[in-house]
């Protein structure tokens, strides 16, 4: 009995399947947009499917939807369903290709009449002999264009075949533009092409672009070259006569027009400070409107020539702390930067520095950079300054009357309260006097080393009057000393080195001195007691 139920009710589902029917044009032209309705008792919903391809472009889920058919024909389908959801019947209806509409060729029209004129495309349609009828009740889709590529699949989009929109030949090879109807309902960059079926007629979508040297014009550039800051002036000058109108025009962002623009001739100043190549670009039109073309290459050159570095030095070798004096010989230079390594002042950007001074041991390199309105020059020369190591130090030591200083020295100068004491030349000096007393060493490269012993107080007489002269002096063979108190006293000879040559005690406030195996020069004769040392200089002659 239930078996005998369900056969029962599947009959009835097939019977109302294939009575129930949809509405609309059952002939298609790709691209066209079709209204179909569907009409089932009880139905609250509905769901419509329809061949691949095709876009639903509203009414889903109601009885009536706009669809654009597009690459197959087939089914259009309505499931129906009641307010619960539950599936009532579905209505279908079979649709088949047309033809009209399906077939066009492709056209190129010039736009106007001038050389290497822009072409437009338009699109004829040819689709009307189709022996498979018209497009039914069907209008062709809003979003349905003809659109211009350079290839498909795959190709780039160019434009619109509206019989507007301009195509340019080039001047190279020849271009091949194809036509297509596409479907932008998703926008041209999700563009789907829409193609027909078995019913299709001829599409002859492909133009072909020839190369085409557009007409150029000429200029002349005065002065040429052009110099850096100057001013120049370009005239268009092809000998064609002259245009109604020109326009001027560069991307060079040195360069300033300082003349009105669209006339024959223009001035301009190129602003950058290094020279160049900019690049001007002219157009002209002529009484018919035709386009000319040219550009002009502006050669730019520095035309101040660039200066030469060079400088000299007072001295190549000096002592620590001391200083070197430069002087810059450059030519052409306006501007001058020194770099001194090691200096304690180790640049300047004066022309001629002030005094450079080193402080450590070494050898110091010099570079000068010089510049001007044309370029710059750089002078590096090594090893320029050598500064001798530092001179030993100095000391001073007193030994009775005698001021010894560290011997090594090339040369010595004593001073006494800082006044320079002529003939003191030697390591050690016989002091006379109470005071502050200086030695200034040099050593063989000539650099000082100084010390001072201050407030030295030498042994006298305990009365204060113990003296003694020396006659003859200078002396030969022979002199006599003469003192006012001989007791206890003794006399010594020194030579300039410091080293006692002679010894004697005294016998008499006169005494006669042999000095016949005395070589010449300055000695110092010194007479102390246990109370007091004084002492002469005696010169001793050949």
């Amino acid at each position: 009995m239930k078996k005998s139920l369900l056969l029962i009710l599947f009959a009835l589902l097939i019977s109302s399947i294939s009575r129930a029917q949809v509405n609309g044009s059952a002939l298609l032209c790709p691209g066209f947009v079709y209204t179909y309705t569907a009409n089932i008792s009880g139905a609250v919903t509905y769901n419509w499917t329809t061949p691949v391809g095709w876009q639903i472009i509203s009414g889903q889920g109601t009885s009536q939807i706009e669809v654009m058919c597009n690459v197959n024909e087939g089914d259009i389908c309505a499931d129906g369903f009641d307010g619960g959801g539950i599936f009532i019947a579905q209505n279908c209806l079979t649709a088949s290709w047309g033809g009209n509409g399906d077939g066009w060729d492709a056209i190129k029209t010039s736009i106007g009449s001038c050389i290497c004129a822009p072409y437009s495309i338009s699109v004829q349609s040819n689709g009307g002999s189709s022996p498979c009828g018209g497009c039914g009740s069907g209008t062709l889709s809003s979003n349905a264009v003809y659109a211009v590529y350079d290839s498909l699949p795959g190709g780039t989009f160019l434009g619109l075949a509206d019989g507007i929109t301009a195509y340019q030949p080039n001047d190279t090879s020849v271009i091949t533009l194809h036509v297509y109807l596409i479907d932008t309902t998703l926008g041209l960059s999700n563009a789907v092409q829409i193609t027909g079926g078995t019913c299709a007629t001829t599409i002859n979508n492909a133009v072909q672009l020839f190369p085409c040297s557009p007409p150029t014009i000429v200029a002349d550039v005065f002065p040429d070259p052009v110099c850096l800051g100057d001013t120049f002036t370009l005239k268009e000058n092809s000998g064609l006569g002259t245009f109604p109108t020109y326009q001027w025009n560069t991307s060079d962002p040195d360069i300033t027009f300082i003349s009105a623009n669209g006339v024959d001739s223009i001035l301009g100043t190129y602003n950058s400070p290094s020279p160049g190549n900019p690049v001007i670009t002219f157009t002209a039109y002529d009484a018919l409107g035709c386009l000319y073309s040219g550009a002009i290459a502006i050669d730019v050159i520095n035309c101040i020539a660039p200066p030469v570095a060079n400088f000299a030095v007072d001295k190549d070798s000096i002592c620590p702390n001391t200083c070197v004096t430069f002087t810059n010989l450059s030519t052409g230079a306006i501007s001058s930067q020194w770099i001194f390594n090691g200096a304690i002042v180790d640049s300047s950007n004066l022309n001629n520095p002030d005094p450079v001074c080193y402080a450590a041991q070494g050898q110091y390199s010099v570079s000068l950079i010089v510049s001007n309105g044309g370029g710059s020059d750089t002078l590096n020369l090594s090893n320029v300054v050598y500064v001798y190591p530092t001179a030993p130090a100095q000391n001073i030591t007193l030994i009775n009357d005698t001021l010894y200083s560290n011997q090594g020295f090339a040369t010595y100068q004593w001073f006494y309260n800082n006044s320079l004491i002529g003939g003191a030349n030697s390591y050690f000096y016989p002091a006379t006097l109470n005071g502050d007393y200086t030695v200034v060493s040099t050593d063989i490269n000539g650099c000082e080393s100084t010390f001072e012993i201050l407030n030295i107080i030498l042994k006298t007489d305990k009365v204060g009057s113990t003296g003694f002269s020396i006659h003859p002096n200078p002396a030969r063979n022979v002199f006599t000393i003469q003192v006012s108190d001989h007791f206890n006293s003794t006399c010594e000879i020194l030579n300039q080195l410091g080293e006692i040559v002679f010894t004697k005690k005294l016998d008499s406030k006169q005494n006669e001195i042999s000095i016949d195996e005395f070589s010449a020069g300055i000695y110092f004769v010194r007479i102390s007691s246990a109370d007091y040392f004084t002492t002469q200089k005696l010169i001793v002659t050949e």
